[in-house]
């Protein structure tokens, strides 16, 4: 048995292992293995000539905390039935972490199935998604703002603008260009489902990527650039209620149709975990953060935390955090048992995952182990709240 990353002649059994793994139509598959696989980018246990198991590292670059980070997205995690339950995948599992590593990234994402089985990997949940169901005929009130376009491989720029607008008030965002779009729109295509722009005045203002499932409209991406587009976007899906009784839409968590429905109370607003995240080289994390903390001209600041990581070494170890020129550093002091004069606090790399993406606080994760909270700590760890959000599945 080996893992290692797979070659250009292993697409067959990579891609006979997806297909017996996810329940993806074969035109789906076509277009996943076309535009989306990269076998120098795909780990895979091989035992015998065959590939028995498999997790891609797909390349995407985020915007976190205002940097622009290149990121591993970690999907089609797969074993074949007759090598499950030997073990591969913990060691797969650890060794696509490393590789992660190895190729100077500093945190990965995933979304997962089963969080119970990924934060025993040391993933966290740092995004969340919001799910609203509602009469189609809620949204009957709304009016047309400008008129609306069957997005093409003639208007991705107009894509990109309006999404890269959007997406300039959230942490965490994916960096999408016309090369995204350029698939996203055959993916729709290939499923049967749809995407629109709304023009006012000859400028994009909005788009949605949607399809219909029976007699539900479902909206799997909603993005625009003010209140009049997004009050378009309803009246054009409202537009549909010949075909249509009910309307699903997945949306950021601080869309705001709660406020804008006549009776908010008839729909549903769910808010559901959607990605998971974990750090994978915490000294580079917290420097690629950049994070600045105004503390320029106070006295140093700083904490010794214990951190266990259940995969990598490296991470785990009582690590001094300190804020230096106003920006907070990470370094490592001593590994787990080597006595240190003072630990201010004990995480796990998930935890710490989810306060420095902004998405707990670090109150709300020693309230919830009932640790002590000092001064210092509360300090190093005083961010401004974001609002997290992405919207990638491949």
């Amino acid at each position: 048995m080996e893992i290692r990353l797979s070659n250009i002649n292993e697409i067959q059994g990579v891609r006979d292992l997806w297909t017996y793994c996810f329940n993806d139509s074969q035109a789906y598959v076509d277009f996943y293995f076309k535009n989306k696989y990269k076998p120098e980018k795909t780990m895979v246990v091989e035992e015998d000539g065959r590939i028995l198991s498999s997790i891609h590292l797909n390349q995407h670059r985020l915007k976190v905390s205002g940097r622009d980070l290149a990121i591993s997205y970690i999907v089609g995690v797969s074993t074949l039935a007759e090598a499950r339950g030997r073990g591969f995948m913990a060691d797969l599992m650890s060794s696509s972490l490393y590789q992660i590593r190895a190729m100077d990234q500093s945190f990965a994402i995933l979304m997962p199935i089963d969080h119970r089985l990924y934060r025993r990997y040391g993933f966290e949940t740092c995004y969340d998604m919001q799910e609203v169901k509602l009469d189609i005929i809620d949204l009957k009130k709304f009016k047309l703002d400008g008129s609306f376009r069957k997005a093409g491989q003639d208007s991705l720029g107009d894509l990109v603008d309006i999404y890269s607008s959007a997406m300039a008030r959230y942490n965490g965002a994916a960096i999408r260009d016309s090369k995204y779009f350029s698939e996203f729109i055959e993916e729709m295509d290939l499923e049967g489902g749809h995407i629109y722009i709304c023009y006012r005045d000859g400028q994009p203002t909005a788009y949605l990527a949607y399809s219909m499932d029976g007699e539900d409209f479902f909206v799997r991406e909603v993005y625009y650039n003010d209140m009049k587009a997004y009050q378009s976007v309803l009246k054009f899906i409202f537009n549909h209620n010949t075909q249509c009784k009910s309307v699903t839409i997945n949306t950021a968590v601080d869309d705001r149709l709660m406020d804008i429905l006549d009776n908010p109370k008839d729909a549903s607003f769910d808010l559901k975990p959607f990605m998971m995240a974990r750090i994978v080289d915490l000294e580079k994390f917290v420097e690629d953060l950049d994070l600045r903390l105004g503390y320029e001209n106070c006295q140093a600041i700083s904490a010794n935390i214990e951190i266990s990581d259940p995969a990598i070494k490296e991470n785990n170890g009582i690590f001094s955090f300190e804020v230096k020129s106003g920006t907070l550093v990470a370094r490592k002091l001593a590994n787990l048992g080597d006595e240190v004069d003072t630990i201010d606090a004990s995480l796990t790399i998930n935890e710490l995952t989810a306060i420095l993406f902004a998405y707990r606080s670090i109150e709300e994760i020693c309230f919830r182990r009932g640790l002590e909270l000092n001064e210092n700590l509360r300090a190093l760890f005083n961010f401004e709240a974001k609002s997290n959000h992405i919207n990638e599945y491949v």
